[in-house]
């Protein structure tokens, strides 16, 4: 459990810390608890985890599944606990902040220039 923690059994206390300091994580997950609930357990269960896959791919033999890496997404979420689904820039005085890129930001790297540029150039005179 932590931002930059990818170690099945790591955990960074600051990240836990702030998570738990922060108004919008409690909004946020008093929205999604039934969802989060139901994702616990075929991470806890190997049968869970393998019942769960063969909704998709009936024919699975559980003898050939290993655990793994997990992978992680990053999601930006307002203060208010909304989860940020697109590109998010915001200017403050001479900073342009660029947040919550799309995962396909390698493929589409030139359009996300062209908004960052237009949004950074708002309201002044290039």
């Amino acid at each position: 459990l932590g931002r930059e923690t990818y170690d099945r059994h790591g955990f960074d206390l600051a990240d836990i810390g702030s998570t738990a300091r922060s108004k919008g994580f409690w909004k946020f997950a008093a929205q999604t608890a039934k969802t989060a609930a139901r994702g616990v357990r075929p991470l806890v269960s190997r049968t869970a985890f393998v019942d769960g896959i063969r909704r998709f791919v009936p024919e699975l033999d559980p003898t050939t599944v290993a655990p793994g890496t997990r992978g992680v997404r990053a999601q930006a979420m307002t203060a208010d606990g909304e989860l940020i689904d697109e590109l998010a820039v915001t200017r403050r005085g001479r900073l342009t902040m660029v947040r919550a890129v799309p995962k396909s930001a390698a493929t589409s790297a030139l359009a996300i220039a062209e908004t960052i540029v237009d949004r950074a150039f708002e309201n002044t005179a290039r």
